[in-house]
């Protein structure tokens, strides 16, 4: 894994607006990870680049053993709370959620799922 990836991973997260991303399925009555993923992707919003849905399945399947499921909660709470996710400010769930996932991906380089989340951000 480069340092470069690793560097973005711990630096775009937290200014990704979805990043990290942002979301496992949907909770609620609210759009879920990847629905969030295109429409920011559509209104330039996101760092996230590629393929939304392997993203997410990356996010959704990290979240569990990294510890993140309350943080991606939370995050995901936030950017349903208007009706265009490039409306939202979600700065502090963002942070707490690129905090908890870029703990967990730097002392697992080798998941691919930590390296799918990465590549998505770069």
């Amino acid at each position: 894994m480069k340092i470069r990836s690793v560097c973005l991973l711990l630096a775009s997260m937290a200014f990704a607006t979805l990043g990290a991303g942002a979301c496992s399925s949907s909770g609620g009555d609210g759009k879920g990870c990847a629905s969030l993923c295109q429409e920011a992707q559509a209104g330039d919003c996101t760092f996230i680049s590629g393929n939304c849905g392997e993203f997410c399945n990356a996010l959704e399947a990290t979240e569990s053993p990294a510890g993140c499921a309350g943080q991606n909660s939370d995050y995901q709470t936030c950017l349903n709370s208007r009706p265009q996710v490039c409306d939202t400010n979600c700065g502090a769930e963002d942070l707490a959620l690129t905090n908890c996932l870029a703990a967990y991906c730097l002392d697992n380089l080798d998941d691919p799922d930590c390296q799918t989340l990465i590549g998505s951000l770069s």
